[in-house]
């Protein structure tokens, strides 16, 4: 039986920044073995009292990680380093970083991707809208904000909150030493550097990327059979007991997937545009923010208040 062994290397967020894709990324270097499934989401889930009571929010929750033995499975002690990608540590941050220093976990390496924080709440909206869970308009939903976070929604449902990365992104570059903070759009056009940039950051070999892809893009469900499909698929409750009782749970993640994949990823059409007013509106909100995370983290990010 192999030993048991806790990650040391965390993609702690943010959500809809482009963790997905740099999970996957990594998972094709030899000395890095990645979690499946991606976000089991532990960390939060043993210190943060989520209710989950958002449309759909019971599906997410069944498929997060709920007790230590579990999350130890996902890791391989053979390997040199063994990761996750949970995107909800980085905005639970104040729960999250004393649960992983009193852990054997202590002090990993601690991987941070941010995006424009308007462009990533619009995304979020728009994930929510592919998956056919968010039934406002946006401007509708960020005033039902507040209203949702008090009622226990699941953190994908704060689209103006998870962006506000100053305080988030401080305490974890206050509390590890090895603290590493990425772009979205460096990680979108350069990836293979972001790769490099890590790998020489946490002591790894260098490799060389395969196929480099968008991954879990959001966008509008066209309207046809494969969404019907889909949706009758994920909204079966007596078909997912069934499964559920006659599968692993690994296989369970596994095809659920797939069938995303297929019906869901592969039959999207482009999101419309925000709305100028809005994304002003957005801007000014986050404007102080943004304005202190650039002297943070000594990059210029004045492109995000435009």
């Amino acid at each position: 039986m192999k030993e048991k062994c806790y990650p040391n290397l965390l993609i702690v967020g943010a959500a809809k920044s482009g963790t997905t894709s740099l999970h996957n990324y990594l998972l094709e270097h030899p000395e890095i073995a990645m979690s499946f499934p991606k976000e089991p989401k532990y960390l939060s889930y043993c210190t943060v009292d989520v209710k989950y009571s958002g449309p759909e929010d019971e599906y997410i929750k069944d498929g997060v990680i709920k007790s230590e033995p579990e999350y130890l499975d996902l890791f391989d002690s053979d390997q040199k380093f063994n990761g996750e990608s949970s995107a909800d540590s980085l905005y639970y941050y104040k729960s999250v970083i004393p649960f992983i220093k009193n852990t054997p976990l202590f002090d990993p390496s601690i991987v941070i991707v941010l995006r424009n924080p308007v462009e990533r709440a619009y995304s979020a909206y728009t994930h929510l809208r592919r998956d056919n869970r968010e039934t406002e308009d946006f401007d509708t939903a960020l005033k039902l904000e507040k209203e949702r976070i008090q009622k226990g929604y699941e953190f994908i449902w704060h689209y103006k909150d998870v962006g506000l990365y100053f305080e988030q992104v401080k305490a974890f570059i206050d509390n590890f030493s090895n603290c590493q903070v990425i772009l979205f759009e460096d990680l979108k056009n350069n990836p293979q550097k972001v790769i490099d940039d890590i790998c020489l950051s946490i002591g790894a070999s260098q490799i060389e990327l395969g196929q480099q892809k968008i991954f879990n893009k959001s966008g509008v469900p066209k309207k046809n059979l494969k969404t019907v499909i889909y949706r009758i698929i994920k909204t079966n409750k007596l078909l997912r007991k069934f499964v559920g009782a006659f599968m692993s749970k690994r296989f369970r993640t596994t095809l659920r997937e797939r069938i995303r994949q297929e019906f869901l990823i592969k039959n999207l059409d482009k999101a419309p545009r925000l709305d100028i007013t809005t994304k002003k509106e957005l801007i000014e909100f986050y404007s102080n923010d943004i304005i202190k995370l650039q002297q943070l983290i000594n990059r210029d990010l004045s492109h995000w208040l435009k």
